[in-house]
């Protein structure tokens, strides 16, 4: 199993995380409007999947280290229990993240929902010697998820509305709505992003854990496990618009499967290489905290991508880029300090 042991293989390996997990979401972007986001989800899953399998039985199986069969052996069925679970949490909390995109923009939606997680992780880790940061970092986060809540409710504002047409809401009250069901989407899918790293973390970590690879391995099949339990219940409630049909899926051209697809192994790949440099020996003489925040500081990114890029509804105003990159700012400083109480 090849596991980095240099400051320079650490250094590459959360360059390729920050990357690959700050723009992975952009393939939603690029499959269009009339491509549900549950739809998106599917070929999701099925890409990181595919990208685990392929690194673990490559990668993972190269080396002096267990192989595969020896490694899963080692660390028995409780282990692999909880890497299975933390993919499945994941699931529930990024399957909601996605869907405060399609309502919110991901300008706001990764954000929001990165906010919460940090405050749901900082809560459950107070520790005698870490209360003053994560405190400090709580505080940040709560500005930060305040700062974007505001600007996405102003994004919604129209000066001067069109005229209501009776029997039938407001356009206005149209995209308040949509935005007040993105903001919950948005924070339920960040509460539950807040647990998953610990769950997974049960089963991956340590000497007799699963390792990277098998762990990212089991990882990726909760993913897809809980995608399709999570599509059947589209088919009879959908977070925006009408119910899903699964029909209409197999119906979706090759380019809108392609894109899903790569953006599940882009993202796989992101988190393989941020666990490869969490787990990097301590020889490697790297800073702890990085390993932690440099992957979450990936969220940033999306703030660039639909400001800048994707001109994402009301971005194009000067005070609504202000307010989102204020906000951006200070969720920067909350990661730097609760990824310092979380490793301290």
């Amino acid at each position: 199993m090849n596991i980095p042991a240099t400051d320079s293989s650490v250094f590459a390996l959360l360059l390729l995380s920050f990357v690959c997990l700050g723009c992975w979401a952009n393939t939603l972007k690029l499959a269009g409007p009339r491509w549900r986001f549950e739809y998106f989800y599917l070929d999701f899953s099925v890409g990181a999947l595919a990208l685990a399998a392929i690194a673990s039985f490559t990668l993972g199986s190269s080396g002096t280290d267990l192989g595969i069969s020896d490694r899963v052996l080692v660390a028995g069925r409780m282990a692999q229990a909880w890497a299975v679970l933390g993919g499945v949490v994941f699931n529930i909390g990024n399957v909601l993240l996605i869907a405060a995109v399609s309502l919110l923009g991901m300008s706001a939606a990764f954000p929001l929902s990165t906010g919460v997680a940090l405050i749901v992780a900082a809560v459950t880790s107070f520790r005698p010697g870490n209360v003053l940061l994560l405190s400090l970092g709580i505080a940040c986060c709560l500005a930060a998820v305040i700062l974007d809540a505001r600007t996405c409710i102003k994004r919604s504002g129209n000066p001067t509305p069109a005229k209501r047409i009776p029997g039938k809401p407001a356009p206005l009250d149209q995209r308040r709505m949509r935005v007040v069901k993105g903001l919950i989407t948005g924070v339920f899918g960040g509460v539950f992003l807040g647990f998953f790293y610990q769950l997974a973390a049960n089963g991956i970590d340590g000497e007799f854990g699963l390792g990277p690879y098998v762990g990212v391995l089991l990882f990726a099949l909760g993913i897809l496990g809980s995608t399709l339990v999570f599509t059947l219940g589209f088919r009879m409630a959908a977070i925006e618009g009408t119910p899903v049909r699964l029909s209409s899926y197999f119906r979706g051209s090759l380019k809108a499967h392609l894109l899903g697809w790569v953006g599940g192994a882009i993202w796989a790949a992101g988190w393989l290489a941020a666990l490869l440099a969490k787990m990097a020996p301590s020889e490697a003489n790297h800073p702890e905290w990085p390993r932690l925040a440099v992957p979450i500081f990936s969220a940033l990114l999306y703030v660039l991508w639909g400001l800048i890029f994707w001109k994402e509804p009301g971005t194009v105003r000067a005070k609504s880029i202000r307010s989102s990159v204020l906000a951006a700012a200070v969720l920067a400083i909350a990661i730097v300090l609760v990824s310092n109480g979380l490793v301290g």
